[in-house]
């Protein structure tokens, strides 16, 4: 999907990681609110780089080949800025 010029917000971010709220949430379903903190942290993708990680680039087949694609299609990151 392309980007839309001159869109300078997330819209897909409620509250930040302190909570603060972003945006207005819908009230199209009752009882709709952003996710508190415990709800968030029960979600969040962060540590799950570990699952592929330890297994990279030759313990698991999967994340193996995954590697090897990268590579060879000159898409493996090099900085942590790329692998984001």
């Amino acid at each position: 999907m392309e980007p839309i010029e001159g869109l300078a917000d997330d819209w897909s971010r409620v509250v930040d990681e302190q909570g603060n709220q972003l945006q207005t949430v819908g009230h199209h379903f009752q009882r709709s609110r952003p996710l508190n903190n415990e709800e968030r942290g029960r979600i969040s993708r962060e540590g799950t780089c570990l699952a592929c990680h330890q297994a990279l680039p030759t313990e698991d087949l999967a994340a193996g080949l995954l590697h090897h694609v990268a590579k060879y299609t000159g898409q493996l990151p090099h900085t942590t800025a790329q692998h984001s």
